[in-house]
């Protein structure tokens, strides 16, 4: 599980706390899914038929894409996530380093 980091002259909105989870959702137990925990981009931009034909240049695949597509998971951080459903995605995330 790695934060992603903010470029030194970007200003997040935090809406949603994104991290890198090798796997994606799928890695984490159902659980993490009620806690509120999401998985983001299905699949990279790149590949979809609306956009993909936008993409100039000899690039046919982006990589980083297609690990953000895979691993990228956004957690809940609203009001009313409770300090116990907090410690709970902790606890989530802890194990997958496990």
């Amino acid at each position: 599980v790695r934060a992603v980091v903010v470029p030194p002259d970007g200003v997040p909105g935090w809406l949603r706390f994104p991290v890198r989870v090798r796997g994606g959702r799928g890695a984490l137990p159902e659980r993490a899914r009620r806690l509120g925990v999401a998985g983001s981009y299905p699949t990279p931009l790149s590949e979809l038929p609306q956009l993909g034909a936008l993409l100039a240049g000899p690039e046919t695949r982006w990589p980083g894409a297609e690990s953000l597509a895979r691993d990228l998971v956004t957690l809940p951080t609203h009001s009313r996530v409770t300090e116990g459903e907090r410690d709970e995605i902790v606890a989530l995330l802890q194990a997958t380093l496990a």
